[in-house]
């Protein structure tokens, strides 16, 4: 009965093909992401220590205790959003 009314009700489209939705765009935004020093300060920051890595694997005792490297970094990830891209090694 379950799968006659779900058969019924829901409609599979197999096209290949996808609606363009009014005003939005298809171009990539990274150039709007704004990264600053004191942003990454803030969220390292407020990183507990006592919790396991995240997704990406790193502790948060690893960022704290590599702090003094946000000024480097903030500027490389400025010019990488500005440019849109990512470097390969970021994507692997």
């Amino acid at each position: 009965m379950f799968a006659t009314e779900f058969k019924n009700s829901f409609i599979s489209d197999t096209s290949s093909t996808f609606p363009t939705i009014a005003g939005r765009r298809n171009e990539r935004c990274l150039d709007t992401i704004e990264i600053t020093e004191a942003k990454i300060d803030k969220i390292i920051a407020s990183l507990k220590t006592n919790l396991s890595s995240g997704p990406d694997g790193v502790h948060p005792v690893f960022l704290k205790n590599t702090k003094s490297l946000i000024g480097p970094l903030t500027k490389m990830m400025q010019f990488s959003m500005e440019e849109g891209k990512l470097p390969q090694q970021w994507k692997e």
